[in-house]
């Protein structure tokens, strides 16, 4: 009975495995160049499919949607494992997952996850407007869209967010049918705004129970040029490493819901040369990162943001980013043994939502900030935060900056701010035991503690 059972689901697995391979259960160990743009296909061999109760497959790798599709399917069966030996493995479009459950991602050294090159960004704009109920956009370069592709309708003056999430439908006399839309801020969209591609290595919603190890994800992306219309853009929800969705709580008046999916695990794998962010996970309870590389990002390194709770973050390293951690109404957060180097903000707590119920038991230890203008924030609307045993140095302006209530600040070391060591705005703080030392010669009206 209990080999019946592993066959048959084998069977299933490569009854819909994307891939296809040969008779004897594996493929040619060459990948395909898959057509991505400034991107080869350096792999060695196939990489491997493992269901958790079958036999591993070998398949080759053939772009970033059949890898899509094999994730997909290997959930529907009990989840699995997928092995990437060496080499670079091109994304075209990035994957786009829904309730994926028990799937695991492993890179052997080597293994680097490559985004192609986007020469179609900030090139297309809207040339007239039109209405969500028309059912299309008019564009000035409609050869540039590429149908079955996300994008995005981002406003001329880049002002707020996107307004709208589409995927392009087919392209006829210079208009762009809307084929399906996600998220709608406005029902006209007007001459001048952006469409943009919204791509990320993997936009997962309402996904758990997945691991990523030893993978690089490199956005391929000029960061020095984030420009749309000759001004500086930030991604946020376009051009990410890994991106978890889920529902959004928009109900201020009412309880926040507990988090919608667990377990999401990132081990080893490092984020660079991305618009968006490295990682950022929405509303899930049970998050680890651990030794983790972000750099040249034009947005955050990491977001641990809405609703999500018990995360722990350790042994990362974050390295010029503007902000290189923000934890945004999340609770019960361990940050413990990172290190942040150029960063114009470190370590950030933000609030948005207005519950009691989050925003709280937050413990950010021993971790060491280099440079920056701001180390450490902890914004109004936190409680019942710890900073201990931090060492900071060569910040620009302030060092730790405490707007939040019940916050203990101990035992850490700040050296060189030019306008405070600390600063405290919250009430029933505890500061004690921590040294700090001004830039030389000391600025006019500094303050070790600034305390009002």
């Amino acid at each position: 009975m209990v080999i019946i059972l592993i066959v048959g689901v084998l069977a299933v697995v490569l009854a819909t495995n994307p891939w296809g391979e040969g008779a004897d259960g594996r493929s040619l160990p060459k990948g395909q160049d898959g057509g991505v743009e400034g991107v080869q296909d350096s792999t060695k061999g196939g990489i491997t499919i493992t269901p958790r109760d079958g036999k591993p497959v070998v398949v080759p790798f053939e772009g970033d949607r059949k890898l899509q599709e094999a994730i997909s399917n290997l959930s529907k069966v009990g989840g699995g494992t997928i092995v990437f030996p060496p080499g670079i493995y091109p994304f075209d479009r990035g994957m786009d997952l829904r309730n994926v459950r028990n799937v695991h991602l492993v890179g052997k050294p080597g293994c680097i996850f490559k985004m192609r090159t986007m020469a179609e960004w900030g090139q297309i704009r809207l040339t007239r407007s039109s209405r969500i109920g028309d059912g299309v956009l008019h564009v000035d370069h409609p050869e540039l869209v590429r149908k079955g592709t996300r994008y995005q309708v981002i406003p001329a003056d880049l002002k707020g967010n996107r307004v709208l999430e589409l995927v392009a439908g087919d392209i006829v006399d210079g208009s762009v049918k809307i084929s399906s839309f996600t998220v709608k801020t406005r029902d006209e969209y007007v001459e001048g705004m952006f469409l943009v591609p919204q791509i990320n290595f993997l936009d997962g919603y309402q996904c758990g129970d997945m691991s990523f190890t030893n993978i690089v994800f490199d956005g391929n992306f000029d960061t020095t040029k984030p420009l749309l219309g000759g001004r500086k853009f930030v991604g946020h929800t376009l051009h990410c490493g890994l991106l978890f969705r889920n529902p959004y709580h928009d109900k201020p008046d009412k309880p926040a819901p507990r988090p919608a999916t667990r377990n999401i695990r990132v081990v080893g794998c490092e984020f660079t040369n991305l618009l968006g962010r490295g990682v950022a996970i929405y509303n899930v309870d049970g998050i680890t990162i651990r030794d983790c590389r972000f750099s040249n990002m034009a947005a955050e390194g990491l977001e641990v943001d809405h609703l999500s709770a018990h995360a722990n973050i350790s042994s990362c390293k974050f390295r010029d980013l503007w902000i290189g951690m923000r934890l945004n109404d999340c609770t019960d957060v361990s940050v413990r043994g990172c290190e942040l180097e150029g960063c114009s903000f470190g370590i950030h707590l933000t609030r948005a939502l207005k519950d009691p119920t989050v925003n709280q038991r937050i413990v950010v230890n021993d971790n060491i900030i280099r440079g920056g203008f701001q180390g450490i924030i902890v914004d109004p609307g936190f409680r019942d935060v710890t900073l201990e045993n931090n060492v900071l140095s060569g910040v620009k302006i302030i060092g730790i900056r405490i707007g939040g209530d019940r916050v203990v600040c101990t035992g850490n070391s700040i050296s060189s701010p030019r306008r405070c060591g600390i600063q405290v705005r919250g009430l029933e703080c505890v500061i004690k035991d921590n040294k700090i030392t001004p830039l030389k010669p000391t600025p006019a009206g500094f303050l070790p503690i600034d305390r009002q």
